[in-house]
Order: structure tokens, then C-alpha cells, then sequence
């Protein structure tokens, strides 16, 4: 899941770059972090809807920060699996 992430990242949002991805720590390509900080991801999620589907509008979003790439995993599957 993570490599798929890496070739699409669909609506997240985290630094990451392709000699060095998924990136959940960070490394000697992360200028300005300490090295093995953990790299917090942010999602885009819309906040109206029309049925299930999001009104296309560039302010009808809200981005939702996550820990890390394993946090956001972590929490998506298990409210999925719920």
C-alpha cells in the first residue's frame, strides 16, 4: 500500500521524493529536520457532498493531518474494517 502511495498519492499529502519514498522518517535528503523525525502526512478531504459525491469547488475541502503515513493506514483501515 505504501509503494502504491508513492506512485499515486491520491489526495496526501507528506514529503517524500522517489529515491526516498514512502519517507516516514526522515533522512539526509530532508533539509531543515532533524534525521528519523517522523514526516506528518496531511489529507484533502471535501466537506459537502451531493449524495456521495464531493461538490467539485476549491473551497469546499478540509485537510485532516495525520502522524504519519503508518497512522494514516493504521486509522483509515481500521474505521473501514469497523
Amino acid at each position: 500500500w505504501m509503494a502504491s502511495m508513492c506512485r499515486h498519492s491520491y489526495e496526501a499529502r507528506w514529503r517524500h521524493f522517489s529515491e526516498h519514498c514512502p519517507n516516514l522518517v526522515t533522512n539526509e535528503f530532508d533539509k531543515g529536520k532533524e534525521l528519523g523525525e517522523i514526516i506528518p502526512v496531511f489529507v484533502k478531504f471535501a466537506t459537502q457532498h451531493i449524495g456521495d459525491e464531493p461538490i467539485p469547488d476549491r473551497k469546499n475541502r478540509t485537510f485532516v493531518q495525520y502522524d504519519s503515513l503508518v497512522e494514516l493506514w493504521n486509522r483509515w483501515y481500521t474505521e473501514w474494517m469497523a
